[in-house]
């Protein structure tokens, strides 16, 4: 995949994302500039976030090489 700079952890270079893991070793990634249907929680923090901006959730990988 484009981005990935070390074998030994392919999501280094792709700098600040989100990460959701759907488990069975399938995640998606969303990036600053992607967009999302209303609504979706992209996280939990105990703390109020301002983002300008809003996210997409763009791929789904295997992290299995699926």
């Amino acid at each position: 995949m484009a981005g990935w700079q070390d074998a030994s952890n392919p999501t280094k270079g792709y700098g600040q994302y989100v990460r959701e893991d759907h488990g069975g070793g399938y995640v998606t990634n969303a990036r600053v500039g992607d967009q999302v249907s209303a609504g979706t929680v992209l996280a939990v923090l105990d703390q109020p976030l301002v983002v300008p901006e809003t996210i997409l959730i763009s791929n789904l990988l295997s992290m299995e090489g699926k």
